[in-house]
């Protein structure tokens, strides 16, 4: 007797069949650039947050911390589903920022080559969360002789000579270029040769790569020379939309209801006060007002 005929399953569709559902949309296709950026806005919140014993948070608290506003949030995250968070309660931390990390592919560790071995590198290097967020410098190279053999922190500094070689072990997608202008161009060849395909460029000019390959150009003098404009313009502030004051109606599950934070809410969550780009804290932080609101406003 002839046996039905079956379909074969592919290992891709197999696999995705076995994955969470809630997992299916965590990799969306066309999402734009900002929303990205965004998405590591709030996950560095979200870490700052879950260390503090913060369990639960609403979009409302996001856009305190953030300074990106509750609506934006919010569909930021539609890119990727519609089961965030639950009506009248809030999102997990926990949850929200596990999942986030799986957009962002970075709940498993990123080995990272790094070429150039001067101060620069040398800061990144000694960088203390690039471990914590799931990143590790795995090597360093330098094309200098003086520098090669020597320790920077606990790393070896590499001949640069030995990209290839050296990343067939290592096999990391991600660098980061700390060389001079005038080098980062051949740099960036040869780390696509080598098998990058994702680079962070602090060299002082931008570098071509195939389309296979993502750059971000890091640039110092840029950012300065937009900082110079707008003080000499003495224009408002180019930082999104305002922010609830402290006084302002939210969920009344306030995070800094949690018992550790309310006792000293500002050193819990001191290093907030960090971030470079965040509008909101360009102020001391203040506790969130308890007022209640309806169920319809907690996400």
């Amino acid at each position: 007797m002839p046996t039905p005929k079956q379909t074969p399953i592919t290992l891709s569709e197999n696999d995705r069949a076995m994955r969470h559902p809630t997992d299916l949309d965590d990799h969306a296709q066309n999402v734009p650039i900002p929303t990205l950026e965004r998405l590591a806005n709030y996950l560095r919140v979200l870490i700052e947050l879950s260390e503090a014993g913060v369990q639960t948070v609403s979009s409302a608290n996001i856009e305190y911390y953030s300074g990106i506003s509750a609506a934006q949030f919010r569909k930021d995250l539609t890119y990727f589903g519609k089961d965030f968070g639950k009506p009248g309660v809030g999102y997990s931390v926990q949850e929200l920022l596990e999942r986030i990390e799986r957009i962002l592919k970075i709940e498993h560790e990123q080995p990272i080559l790094l070429v150039g071995a001067g101060n620069l590198g040398s800061a990144l290097v000694g960088y203390p969360n690039f471990e914590a967020r799931h990143f590790r410098i795995a090597a360093v190279f330098d094309n200098n002789f003086a520098k090669i053999g020597r320790h920077l922190w606990d790393l070896e500094i590499l001949d640069f000579a030995h990209l290839n070689t050296v990343n067939a072990l290592i096999k990391a997608k991600i660098a980061i270029i700390a060389v001079p202008a005038s080098a980062a161009q051949q740099v960036a060849d040869e780390l696509v040769e080598a098998g990058i395909t994702a680079i962070l460029n602090f060299a002082p000019s931008a570098v071509r790569v195939p389309a296979h390959c993502h750059v971000r150009n890091v640039s110092f003098l840029q950012e300065l020379a937009v900082l110079s404009y707008h003080l000499a313009e003495g224009g408002e502030p180019d930082g999104g939309d305002p922010l609830p004051s402290p006084s302002s109606p939210v969920d009344s599950r306030d995070p800094l209801n949690d018992p550790i934070s309310r006792q000293n809410p500002l050193k819990q969550l001191e290093k907030l006060t960090t971030a470079p780009t965040s509008r909101a804290l360009k102020r001391p932080l203040e506790p969130l007002s308890t007022n209640k609101v309806s169920a319809k406003g907690a996400l």
